[in-house]
């Protein structure tokens, strides 16, 4: 169960940081 919360956590901030670069190109 907490594998799932971190993977999910990880998703969450590789989206996020993906936006930032993105919006900083």
């Amino acid at each position: 169960m907490k594998i799932k919360e971190q993977t999910r956590k990880l998703a969450a901030g590789c989206s996020k940081h993906r936006f930032e670069v993105a919006d900083g190109s």
